[in-house]
């Protein structure tokens, strides 16, 4: 949240808007042509199905975003070594499941699980394809809440959350994750194409969000809430707003809240 207003500051001091500074100081970063073919000819083995054109666009991708991820980096530090930054604590963290986009289960449910989750990471993999598992048994009591937050040191993560949230944009989020989530080690162009295209996306529609600024608005926006309350690493799972160390608390956990809840039809939970 700081890093956002000193960044609205900056913007400011120069009488420009945050995205025409963001883009100036970071978007505009471009890759070299030579950068690109020389990651190519380390990397064609990667795309044995890419036309040389299509995977060459996916690696000027990823290495456009982590220099703007790098230049990011040092603007913020930057930022921050000017600025006089004053600390109040707060005895109120904002709600993690607050302004969500991907929720799964009755909205009203008693029990909310959040998971933030990466992509690449394996871990979150597991808690993922667990979670889903474990949903269908505890309808229509608990709502499962998906909060993007790759990682930096994983160079896909960003590419896989970006398609997800383009994927929901076409009522596919689920599907798209379940899908991704169920490949071991996904490769960044190969495996998304085939999913994409297994799921009958608008091509046209999936390119334009891809490219457009709203997909990572969204990203941001988890990971943002994240920092707020504190999220370090992947997955991150909280029940009801307090976090869960592991998969087996959090099935604890979540039991016996559900022992607890009390409803008008029967009283109680009928298991």
């Amino acid at each position: 949240m700081i890093d956002n207003i000193l960044i609205k500051q900056a913007a400011a001091a120069q009488g420009v808007s945050v995205d025409e500074f963001l883009r100036t100081r970071i978007e505009n970063i471009a890759v070299p042509e030579e950068d690109v073919e020389s990651e190519f000819e380390r990397r064609k083995s990667q795309f044995p199905a890419a036309l040389p054109a299509e995977a060459k666009y996916r690696i000027r991708r990823e290495l456009e975003d982590r220099r703007r991820g790098r230049a990011l980096t040092e603007l913020v530090k930057e930022l921050r070594s000017r600025a006089e930054i004053v600390f109040h604590e707060s005895s109120r963290k904002p709600n993690p499941a607050a302004g969500a986009r991907f929720i799964s289960g009755d909205p009203n449910a008693p029990v909310t699980v959040v998971l933030f989750l990466d992509y690449e990471c394996p871990y979150s993999r597991s808690a993922y394809v667990r979670l889903r598992q474990w949903l269908p048994e505890w309808t229509p009591y608990v709502r499962l809440v998906i909060r993007h937050f790759p990682l930096s040191r994983h160079t896909r993560a960003l590419e896989y959350a970006r398609y997800a949230v383009c994927a929901g944009e076409q009522g596919h989020f689920w599907t798209f994750s379940d899908a991704l989530l169920a490949t071991r080690n996904p490769d960044t162009f190969t495996d998304l194409e085939k999913i994409t295209q297994s799921l009958g996306l608008d091509r046209a529609r999936l390119k334009h969000c891809l490219q457009g600024g709203k997909t990572d608005a969204t990203i941001n926006s988890d990971v943002a809430v994240g920092r707020a309350i504190g999220v370090e690493r992947t997955p991150t799972i909280l029940v009801d707003g307090r976090e869960v160390a592991g998969l087996a608390q959090l099935r604890s956990v979540v039991e016996t809240k559900l022992q607890k809840v009390q409803l008008p039809s029967d009283g109680g939970r009928n298991r």
